[in-house]
């Protein structure tokens, strides 16, 4: 407040002012406020400069300055909390609000609420000690709002309007809740409120006690309870209590980590005392506490089939569960797999079932739980055996449609990158398949499988997959089988046989196939003990390939105006699950690696009717070698301890691969081919040569403006080119000027095509640069000869 008095006297009684003045302390200092004071209300206003001054006067002091009160210029003001809660909130308080009460509650130490809530003066001053408690629509809310607020009250506040209102408040809500609407469970927990301390220290009470309740259960048979967590000091009737309020989650920090270590304290020795109890330890939780989804992964490690269709279920609906990504990602790979039906033959609903049986065998693998006795890969191997050539001849799953989607490409004149990711199973293709089309911006255009040779190894499978050969035609070298199969020149096709070879690799445009070959996946199978472990690594191949083929494609559409079609397969498989063992049953020494072993001498006896293993006739299947090899889960007598991934056999996660392309439907620009079909000639100074357009594709090719000129030259021939149809050819017979007419045997001709591009409808460029042959004339006229002969 302003006046225009010289001097003000602010009267604190609270020393609560707020206001800039000098402040009057000791007698000293009040009698040299009395001389200054004095002085300027001596001085006249009107003949001298006199600086308005404010002095605030403490309580001890007030005595001693009520002789100013009816003095003339100046004004005393007096400041009381009451006074500064009114100015605050710009409305009288009420009389029950005393200067004492406010000191008491120590409202001005805290911030003041916006303004009066509702004209209601109780629910504004319990605001200002909770804030927020006045909006709290449902017991829930109510709970939060308190346990999470710092305590503000200092005595007991067990009556008074506030405490009152509070409590009113409180006991609405609880009604309201059906859970405590009967056997006045709601008034019970009101009389709690009111013998509490705080209603603070009541909410962080109670939210605790409900928050425990699953560690402090007194039955014997409950997997975590903790008896020193409070079994003894949470009585009966409060459990009852406390069992009917809602839970909050998170909690408070501080009981949220008290919380939280309990409940992780309880897991690890529940894991300790009974290992087979994982699911009715989860069954008791009551939301995901920090600390929880690593001690339950912690517990699968150790035994990875403990989770059952109950407890997934029950974990996916606990409080905490969707913004855990641990416990989601725990969830998805140790819960029971849904069952599939067992093998059903080569039917149109192939892909469907090979995508349900990768989920389960996956679930399976990190489950370590094959479950024998329902496994949907019974009869696959002797199915497999009676079909002996259905990798060969099946037109849509047969492995030479790698082949053949790669030399439609190249007829096509796209560049095409061909990735083979050696054991790239079908259990992990999503994963595969996630990470390379976040990386390239698409989707797939085709996602499919394939059946690979017999058996399932690398030297086997991979020369007869990339060239489209049978197994028996390959010979191992593979760049000169690539350049043969598919037309190219050795410059013309790039093989990278490991990754540091890739990620040096750049492309030209002179490069129309390139055939990376990744073996990562390959080399951890021996080296890694279990399948988590191994769907954790493969994720920075599958990072570090996505990357790759991102940079590749780039600059294939920098070169060439459109990206590459890019096919990503595998040689084969692998399976998790018993160790070979060491030998047949007809003692033949198995290797321990593979699941299969190449036999060089007649089938013995005990061999032949171990149902367990197969042989795979070399002229059956088109190998050079004949093998023995696995037609189920186990191999060998004698079988190790332990798991392993491994390869040879005849499952289907072995036998089965993905087969996955990106751009696949990019018709984009089809130009037409471009050809000379015999040599130019020079004549009165101009090169004259025909240019024939063939449209040599499957599709028309787009209408576009052909530019043609000669390299160096300025003038250039423009032609209109309408769409052509497949097989349809055009001549054109081109004139140029050509200012060198010096001897040489080629003319360097510039072929520009402009066009829409197909999605965007944006104008795209193809040039190409061509050496034309050039023909001699017996008399090559230039046009000075010309004008000289035309005089006559």
């Amino acid at each position: 407040m302003t006046t225009g008095d010289p001097i003000t006297l602010i009267f604190d009684p609270f020393s609560i002012a707020e206001k800039q003045g000098e402040r009057v302390s000791g007698l000293k200092a009040e009698l040299l406020a009395f001389e200054e004071i004095n002085d300027s209300l001596r001085r006249n206003e009107v003949l001298e400069t006199v600086v308005p001054k404010v002095y605030i006067i403490p309580s001890s002091s007030i005595e001693h300055f009520r002789t100013y009160r009816e003095v003339k210029g100046v004004n005393i003001q007096t400041v009381t909390p009451r006074s500064v809660i009114g100015e605050l909130l710009q409305c009288e308080p009420p009389t029950w609000l005393t200067n004492e009460q406010i000191e008491d509650l120590h409202l001005l130490q805290y911030p003041a609420p916006e303004s009066l809530f509702n004209d209601d003066w109780e629910a504004t001053i319990a605001s200002w000690l909770i804030p927020g408690i006045e909006r709290a629509a449902t017991l829930e809310q109510w709970l939060r709002i308190a346990s999470s607020a710092e305590d503000r009250f200092e005595r007991d506040y067990g009556s008074g309007p506030v405490s009152l209102w509070i409590q009113r408040q409180f006991l609405e809500l609880a009604v309201a809740t059906d859970e405590l609407a009967t056997h006045d469970f709601a008034s019970s927990l009101q009389a709690e409120l009111i013998r509490a301390t705080s209603p603070v220290a009541f909410a962080k009470k109670w939210v605790r006690y409900k928050a425990i309740l699953p560690l402090t259960s007194p039955a014997l048979d409950n997997p975590i309870r903790i008896p020193s967590a409070g079994s003894q000091a949470i009585s009966v009737r409060d459990r009852q209590l406390a069992g009917r309020l809602p839970l909050i989650f998170p909690l408070p920090s501080t009981i949220n980590e008290d919380v939280s270590k309990l409940f992780c304290h309880a897991i690890r020795r529940s894991r300790l005392n009974e290992k087979h109890r994982l699911s009715e330890a989860v069954l008791s939780l009551n939301a995901i506490w920090p600390g929880v989804a690593e001690e339950i992964r912690t517990w699968l490690e150790i035994y990875p089939k403990g989770l059952n269709h109950a407890a997934s279920q029950h974990l996916s609906k606990l409080q905490g569960f969707e913004s855990n990504e641990s416990i989601r990602k725990i969830v998805d790979r140790f819960r029971p797999p849904d069952p599939v039906p067992a093998w059903p033959g080569l039917t149109d609903n192939l892909e469907a079932w090979v995508h349900s049986y990768s989920k389960y065998i996956r679930s399976c693998f990190h489950r370590r739980d094959l479950n024998e006795a329902d496994d949907p890969a019974i009869g696959f191997g002797r199915w497999l055996k009676d079909h002996a050539t259905i990798c060969f001849d099946h037109h849509r799953h047969s492995y030479f449609r790698v082949a053949q989607a790669v030399q439609q490409a190249l007829t096509a004149e796209r560049t095409v990158f061909l990735v083979m990711i050696d054991a790239l199973p079908i259990h992990q293709s999503d994963d595969m398949i996630g990470f390379l089309s976040d990386n390239l911006g698409e989707q797939p255009t085709n996602s499919s499988c394939l059946f690979v040779p017999l058996p399932t190894v690398t030297e086997v499978c991979k020369e007869a997959i990339l060239t489209g050969k049978l197994p028996s035609e390959c010979r191992g070298d593979l760049k000169s089988q690539l350049q043969q199969r598919y037309n190219l020149s050795e410059t013309e096709i790039h093989l990278s046989g490991n990754w540091k070879d890739a990620e040096r690799f750049q492309s030209t445009a002179e490069i129309k196939l390139v055939v990376y070959r990744d073996n990562r996946l390959d080399d951890q199978l021996h080296k890694l003990a279990s399948y988590s472990a191994m769907a954790e690594d493969s994720k920075a191949v599958f990072i570090q390939l996505s990357r790759l083929l991102k940079r590749w494609s780039d600059d294939v559409k920098c070169i060439t105006q459109k990206p590459p079609l890019i096919l990503v397969t595998a040689d084969h498989g692998y399976t998790f699950g018993p160790s070979s063992g060491g030998e047949t049953m007809g003692h033949r020494v198995l290797d321990g690696a593979h699941r299969c072993i190449v036999v060089d001498s007649p089938i013995s006896d005990s061999d032949a009717a171990d149902e367990s293993i197969t042989v795979i006739d070399k002229e059956t299947f088109r190998l050079k070698d004949s093998y023995i090899a696995a037609s189920g889960r186990f191999f060998g007598r004698g079988t190790m301890s332990g798991w392993a991934m491994s390869h040879g056999g005849l499952l289907p996660e072995e036998v089965i691969v993905p087969f996955v392309e990106w751009f696949g439907d990019e018709e984009l620009t089809p130009w037409p081919s471009v050809s000379f079909p015999e040599a130019g000639y020079v004549d009165r100074g101009v090169f004259r040569f025909s240019v024939t357009l063939k449209n040599s594709r499957s599709v028309p090719t787009t209408s576009c403006t052909l530019r043609i000129g000669i390299a160096g030259e300025v003038a250039e021939v423009t032609e209109k080119l309408p769409a052509m149809s497949c097989g349809d050819s055009t001549k054109l017979d081109i004139v140029l000027p050509l200012r060198d007419t010096s001897d040489c045997d080629t003319v360097a001709i510039v072929v520009t095509m402009r066009a829409k591009e197909r999605r965007t409808g944006e104008l795209i460029d193809k040039c190409n640069d061509f050496i034309v042959p050039r023909k001699k004339l017996l008399v090559e006229k230039t046009n000075d000869q010309d004008d000289f002969e035309n005089m006559f």
